[in-house]
């Protein structure tokens, strides 16, 4: 697959389609979580890092024998984000849901547990240090929207009685 079609695939699934969702269930599309709007593309753009070093250097034995294992794992963070973290699966919109099983899921499978390791072991110094820079850009945008109250977008856009597109 080319990296260009890997990156909009991924960019769609884990943010275009929120406000496209949020429209079609909610009534009105919104995403005000900076962490999403713009730590999740630094987070694709990690994975794209990562699958730039896969290209080059192909597949580590590691992570060829430990796919399943890796995928799972991912999977178990997802639930336990919408169903414990992110205040119980139903109090969330259907939207929120998607995004804490689906995308979070996804996320925590490509960055941390497979495009990390794999950029920090046969990356190049440059990779590395990019990876290191959008990786923190994200936290930088969680923090804000964990500071703020944005991660409960539809409380926050109750508390504040505004819509601010991002």
């Amino acid at each position: 697959m080319p990296i260009w079609l890997t990156f909009a695939v991924l960019f769609f699934l884990c943010i275009g389609i929120l406000p496209l969702g949020r429209r079609y269930f909610e009534g009105f599309p919104y995403n005000i979580a900076l962490s999403n709007a713009y730590g999740d593309v630094a987070l694709i753009v990690c994975v794209m890092i990562g699958v730039t070093v896969l290209q080059r250097e192909g597949a580590p034995e590691w992570l060829r024998r430990n796919q399943l294992a890796i995928g799972w794992a991912s999977v178990a963070v997802g639930v336990l984000d919408a169903t414990v973290i992110a205040s119980g699966i139903w109090r969330n919109t259907l939207t929120d849901t998607y995004h804490n099983l689906v995308v979070v899921s996804l996320l925590v499978y490509l960055v941390p547990l497979t495009a990390l390791p794999v950029v920090f072991v046969s990356g190049a110094f440059y990779e590395r240090a990019a990876f290191l820079f959008f990786g923190l850009v994200f936290a930088a945008t969680f923090a804000y929207d964990w500071r703020t109250g944005r991660l409960q977008q539809t409380k926050w856009l109750r508390g504040n009685r505004r819509v601010t597109q991002v």
